[in-house]
């Protein structure tokens, strides 16, 4: 409950919420992630063999290729997240060319990588 306590202090909530700093690392961590949110019955999930084809046809690649292991390595930037239902982070996700939502756990969300900045 820490965790949920801290984003729920209105500053820090509001810079989370405006600034996400955090990305989804791939295809393999994106569908793991989706798998949890259907088992916990978020209201957020994806259908995601739609998405890997939405992914695939804007990025002119066939997930069945050898060569196009870097569909999977794709890192898909957060461009918006909120606390939803005091319960579980929503979270709005790209991959350049298009964008998706996805709930997760508070714990999930904490553990993933942040975006590196270069000054």
């Amino acid at each position: 409950m820490e965790l949920l306590e801290q984003f729920k202090n209105k500053q820090l909530l509001n810079e989370w919420q405006s600034n996400p700093d955090k990305y989804i690392n791939g295809l393999e961590s994106l569908t793991a992630l989706n798998e949890k949110a259907v088992k916990a019955d978020y209201n957020r999930s994806l259908y995601i063999d739609r998405l890997i084809d939405e992914i695939c046809s804007t990025k002119n690649k066939n997930p069945f290729d050898k060569n196009a292991k870097e569909l999977w390595d794709i890192k898909f930037p957060i461009i918006f997240s909120m606390i939803h239902n005091d319960t579980e982070v929503r979270v709005i996700f790209s991959w350049g060319n298009g964008n998706a939502q996805l709930d997760m756990s508070f714990d999930d969300y904490a553990a993933l990588p942040k975006i590196a900045y270069i000054e």
